[in-house]
């Protein structure tokens, strides 16, 4: 696969950084990549010898545990796909949309984030749902921010489809 530019960049800033906790949450609608970067950045970090944890908030898409379920595992080598990751602990939501169940998406990602954070993980790479737009997506997005304060936020868009909070974060 052909790692874009700014996938690099900020895989390296992550990388590089020297907190000794890393929470990073990466957003972005449906179809534009975050399962993929989160997979090379998760293989990245494991490789700089991190001990790395996926969180795969993403319900519909699950790649870590079955549908309906947020799943977390550990990367324990490198890895081209979050399908690659077993599933360490999971947190049933019971839907593969979060319309309807912010508040177990929510709350689910957090648990999955301190659970993963508990099992001495030093980063937690979360990839989230990708319902960013309309009130509902922008209501997930920001309460996912204020739970997760994650130490990195990554922004996908294919154009400017969620500069509107980015420029929040």
């Amino acid at each position: 696969m052909q790692i874009p530019d700014d996938w690099l960049r900020a895989a390296e800033k992550i990388v590089a950084s020297p907190q000794r906790r890393r929470v990073i949450m990466v957003v972005g609608a449906s179809d534009v990549g975050k399962s993929s970067f989160c997979a090379y950045l998760a293989s990245r970090l494991q490789k700089a010898g991190v001990r790395t944890a996926v969180v795969d908030a993403d319900i519909g898409q699950s790649s870590i545990g079955p549908p309906t379920v947020i799943g977390a595992g550990f990367v324990t080598r490198p890895i081209d796909d979050l399908a690659q990751i077993g599933l360490v602990a999971g947190y049933f939501v019971g839907s593969i949309t979060p319309v309807q169940h912010l508040l177990p998406c929510v709350v689910g990602t957090r648990k999955m984030m301190e659970r993963m954070l508990g099992l001495k993980a030093a980063a937690v790479v979360v990839d989230t749902t990708g319902l960013v737009l309309g009130d509902v997506g922008r209501e997930l997005k920001q309460r996912e921010f204020e739970l997760l304060t994650p130490t990195h936020t990554v922004v996908i868009q294919k154009e400017k489809e969620i500069a509107h909070l980015a420029k929040q974060w």
